[in-house]
């Protein structure tokens, strides 16, 4: 059972790097499912089984890498934002620049945030409400750091964030 799952997640990372690495030279809209199967080595079955389109790809690579990266830095609080955890969030993001590059220029900013949505979501009414509330706020932040071409460093991301709620 542990080699299956292995196989399955190690199919879908190559099928999202190779979407992520199609769009760094192609815009998102022009590569389809072929292209992208073709650069994973994988069959379109394989595709289907676990994507029902290429958003879906990059939603399931965000949400991957989070999981991921709490996992090696020894994130307990994956599904709350804090003052707390800013700079952890920040670390991470600026971590992850180069995907952040992509979508953003290829307009799939939508995707992005609805992977907060679900990394954030875990079915309790009023904490849906405060996630959503931090999310979105957290969304536009990313965003305009992203503009300013990461500038900051995740330390004064957070402070400017600390200094909101003086």
């Amino acid at each position: 059972m542990g080699e299956i799952r292995q196989s399955s997640a190690f199919i879908k990372e190559c099928i999202e790097d190779s979407l992520f690495l199609l769009m760094e030279n192609k815009p998102y809209r022009q590569i389809d499912v072929k292209q992208v199967c073709e650069r994973a080595g994988v069959g379109r079955t394989s595709y289907y089984r676990y994507y029902q389109n290429n958003d879906d790809v990059i939603l399931g690579a965000y949400i991957r890498m989070w999981t991921r990266w709490c996992d090696v830095h020894k994130v307990k609080e994956r599904k709350k934002f804090t003052l707390d955890n800013a700079e952890t969030y920040f670390s991470y993001n600026l971590s992850i620049k180069n995907r952040l590059d992509v979508t953003y220029k290829n307009g799939l900013d939508v995707v992005l945030l609805r992977s907060f949505e679900i990394i954030m979501n875990d079915e309790t009414i009023g904490h849906n409400y405060e996630c959503s509330f931090y999310g979105y706020g957290l969304f536009g932040i990313l965003k305009e750091w992203w503009r300013r071409g990461f500038k900051e460093t995740p330390e004064e991301v957070s402070q400017i964030l600390r200094d909101f709620y003086k």
